[in-house]
């Protein structure tokens, strides 16, 4: 007679467990196999390490899950676990064949909306808080209207006004809105993406439109955790797209990491484009920025994420043979932005 440690299955991490059966989840969750329906209502919760149906009620544990998407009773729920994970080998017998649906067609990705991002920054202020990052940043105030940075400090009255304007589905698409699962109840809210008092960079494609936007928290009791907050589940661009388009001393581009460095490597008159974080650089830029004589000039940071940042731009150009120019800092400046303050 087989004996199975139940409690290490069960603790066997949901999410590779579900990866392993075959489910296609899009932010933890995905349409129920169990039952037809066409919002998805099945829902994983990885600090729990459980499952649950919103929409039939069923729910549980590891082992129950296998039991239920492979039409399994509980010993060979756990064979098949057992042997999935290379704790023991067993003879398990053929599971149910389930059709799966693609998390394109359960949950629609995410993407840029244009037209109420444009919306966002005409209805959006100059805060007082701010304008105290600007002066704190040594910032010119030309740089308020040459890049639109707007602020905005109460989120959740905002957040209403956006919804008056458009509809919640249409927010959470374009990423200005998040959902929220209550773990008990399955009570779905929604929620603004940011929460707190946040300067707004705007980042433009070569016609003019808002494509992107990014919040810097002001408010310090959030700063050191969410110093930076991107839209939700949208793909990020380059900030500062339409200087692609002037004429550039030399052709010489500057590729930095992030928004603020971006800004103060132009106010040292080195144009530049910014790079939403150290892994963010993506191959597919290296088409549109091929014809310029690239410069990278990495943050110095103990976890030398600078370094692999400038990296990663090398290789990533090297694939059509382009040389790449790292500059970089003195060793009393952590990044551009501190050696643009100290100069």
């Amino acid at each position: 007679m087989e004996k199975f440690d139940t409690d290490r299955l069960n603790n066997l991490s949901i999410k590779e467990v579900v990866d392993r059966l075959g489910l296609l989840l899009c932010k933890n969750k995905c349409l129920c196999f169990i039952h037809e329906e066409k919002t998805p209502s099945f829902h994983i919760f990885p600090k729990k390490n459980i499952w649950k149906c919103f929409g039939c009620g069923a729910g549980g544990n590891v082992i129950r899950l296998v039991e239920e998407f492979n039409g399994y009773d509980f010993k060979e729920a756990c064979k098949w676990l057992s042997n999935e994970f290379g704790i023991a080998s067993y003879n398990v017998k053929q599971p149910i064949k389930r059709e799966i649906i693609s998390k394109n067609k359960s949950v629609a990705d995410c993407k840029a909306d244009s037209e109420i991002y444009n919306w966002f920054f005409e209805n959006l202020t100059v805060t007082d808080s701010a304008k105290r990052f600007i002066k704190n940043r040594k910032y010119p105030d030309e740089v308020v209207e040459q890049y639109n940075l707007k602020g905005l400090d109460d989120c959740i009255s905002f957040f209403e006004k956006c919804k008056a304007k458009w509809t919640v589905e249409r927010l959470l698409k374009c990423g200005l809105a998040k959902e929220n699962v209550n773990e008990e109840t399955g009570e779905i809210t929604y929620k603004f993406t940011w929460w707190t008092n946040t300067l707004f960079f705007p980042f433009y494609d070569n016609d003019g439109n808002i494509i992107y936007l990014q919040g810097r928290t002001l408010n310090p009791q959030y700063e050191k955790k969410y110093k930076y907050v991107n839209l939700n589940e949208v793909e990020t661009v380059p900030f500062n797209l339409p200087i692609l388009k002037t004429p550039l001393k030399e052709n010489v581009l500057v590729i930095t990491e992030g928004v603020t460095d971006c800004i103060s490597c132009c106010l040292m008159g080195r144009p530049a484009v910014g790079i939403i974080g150290a892994s963010g650089f993506k191959r597919k830029y290296v088409k549109q920025l091929k014809d310029f004589n690239i410069y990278v000039i990495p943050d110095k940071d103990k976890s030398q994420a600078g370094e692999k940042f400038a990296n990663k731009i090398i290789s990533d150009f090297a694939t059509i043979g382009k040389t790449v120019r790292v500059v970089h800092l003195p060793e009393d400046c952590k990044d551009i932005s501190e050696y643009y303050m100290n100069k």
